[in-house]
């Protein structure tokens, strides 16, 4: 059977490798890792620590207030590419003429959409309350 093992030294998983149990088994002297190996029952990765019992994952580093605000930044960003991405044909119909009246509604509510993402305080960049995307 292939399981997952993490390769760890110094307690610490430095990689994780597939590897045929019963290779494994069979040939254990030949194969050396330069490391123990642990069969990763439930999660563990490259980064985590083991204590030799359990895996611990590692600490989320804490972002500063500027990265906080420059993710939410480029979600902001990204939201309005999409409204771009989802009102493009409208507009091009719009400026020509040929709109559906239905069709035109639903460009001047991704344009109210558009304006209220715009106008989303990032500044604090804490507890954004992003508006609704038009149904």
């Amino acid at each position: 059977m292939i399981n997952t093992y993490a390769v760890v030294r110094g307690g610490e998983v430095i990689n994780t490798i597939l590897l045929d149990d019963s290779l494994y088994e069979d040939f254990p002297a030949t194969l050396d890792f330069g490391s123990t190996l642990v069969l990763v029952t439930d999660s563990g990765g490259i980064g985590w620590k083991y204590d030799g019992q359990q895996f611990i994952a590692p600490e989320a580093l804490a972002l500063t207030a500027e990265e906080i605000q420059q993710q939410a930044k480029a979600y902001r960003d990204n939201l309005l590419v999409h409204a771009n991405v989802v009102t493009d044909d409208w507009r091009a119909e719009l400026a020509l003429g040929i709109i559906s009246d239905e069709d035109k509604a639903t460009l001047i509510r991704w344009m109210n959409y558009i304006k209220a993402v715009k106008s989303t305080d990032i500044s604090s960049a804490q507890d954004i309350s992003w508006p609704e995307e038009p149904g």
